[in-house]
């Protein structure tokens, strides 16, 4: 009989340790929502700002990611903004500077603070950021050459490009902790 108190209790402490862990987590678990992404990411459209770079007689194509990954101390969330489309070859820096320029107003007319910008068209822009709960990173990638099979060569001086726009945000409940804007997420998490 002794044997068996001390086999449940040895068995028993464990599960309800854990039993008692997961009720924790489960209670403090926050998700990815439009309500814990910033302004910034909620509203951005890369469509505005190419625009006026596309060759009249040419579309634009594109692409659109998101994600998000859930936590108790932090919400992550991740967007890619992929635009695919012809233009002149003369024009790739201006529009490089047009994107950097536009993400950056963007940014501070939502609200938020940059923390820090870098970069430059032919080797890409990255911007920090952060909001009241909120630090994020930006990759403007540089431009590549889009993948466009063609029945038909493009006229002399376009090309066909692909602009990638990355974006990575951690929300935290509580607001950010002190010490963590220096870690602004990395794209490459």
């Amino acid at each position: 009989m002794r044997i068996l108190l001390v086999a449940a209790a040895v068995l028993g402490l464990p599960t309800v340790a854990l039993i008692g862990y997961a009720s924790w987590v489960n209670a403090h678990m926050h998700y990815p929502s439009p309500e814990n992404e910033s302004g910034f990411l909620r509203a951005y459209d890369s469509k505005a700002v190419v625009q006026p770079f596309i060759y009249r007689e040419e579309s634009l194509s594109e692409g659109r990611a998101s994600g998000g990954g859930a936590g108790t101390k932090f919400v992550t969330h991740s967007a890619g903004f992929n635009e695919y489309f012809a233009m002149r070859a003369d024009q790739a820096d201006s529009l490089m500077v047009a994107v950097n320029h536009d993400v950056s107003t963007r940014l501070l007319l939502s609200g938020s603070r940059i923390l820090s910008q870098s970069g430059t068209s032919s080797t890409g822009f990255r911007i920090e950021y952060a909001t009241r709960n909120t630090i994020g990173a930006i990759s403007i990638q540089p431009l590549a050459p889009g993948a466009v099979h063609r029945m038909m060569p493009l006229p002399d001086g376009l090309k066909d490009v692909s602009l990638n726009i990355d974006v990575r945000e951690e929300w935290f409940p509580k607001g950010i902790p002190p010490g963590v804007v220096g870690l602004v997420p990395d794209s490459d998490r």
